[in-house]
């Protein structure tokens, strides 16, 4: 069971439970993000992350795209990127393959990419894309997460991006 808020996977499970009883302890439920964080936990080395990795929080880049929104703030508005709430959507959207890259965000994404490097971290978009990468090129990977899924229903559907349906669709091939 795949949600975008861990309240809705709660919502969902306390009413699975409430239809079927004590068989819903089974169902594994959660966000995208909370399935991709597992699985790159249990498949570090094939997914080329590091073993202990962390998550970055919005705290974190955040404040790296305000500093370098600051920095760049002629270059960012002559390309319509009006705060660095727009640079960082930008950069997610590059990262998830929806927009390219381009001019001095080049190197503003390197700039950010070297930073979770030093921390051993990912973000929300990593979680996201090296899962993807994962299933795509270790078929056993795929394999045995196939293999322990009988079923995937996604909550609000019509709201994934390509790397979540893409994700999604991997776990339901046989």
């Amino acid at each position: 069971l795949v949600t975008f808020t861990q309240r809705a996977a709660r919502q969902l499970t306390a009413r699975l439970t409430e239809l079927v009883g004590p068989e819903a302890q089974h169902v594994r439920a959660g966000t995208i993000h909370h399935f991709c964080y597992e699985t790159l936990r249990a498949h570090p080395e094939p997914a080329d992350v590091p073993d202990d990795f962390i998550v970055v929080d919005d705290t974190v880049t955040d404040a790296f795209w305000q500093r370098w929104y600051e920095a760049h703030e002629d270059w960012c508005k002559a390309h319509d990127l009006h705060s660095y709430r727009q640079v960082k959507t930008h950069v997610s959207r590059i990262k998830l393959g929806i927009d390219t890259v381009s001019g001095q965000l080049t190197d503003g994404l390197r700039e950010y990419e070297r930073m979770l490097t030093d921390r051993g971290a990912l973000d929300f978009d990593d979680l996201l894309v090296k899962t993807r990468d994962l299933l795509r090129t270790h078929p056993d990977v795929r394999a045995g997460l196939v293999e322990e899924t009988e079923a995937v229903l996604v909550d609000e559907f019509q709201d994934t991006d390509p790397v979540q349906f893409d994700v999604i669709r991997r776990l339901g091939e046989a």
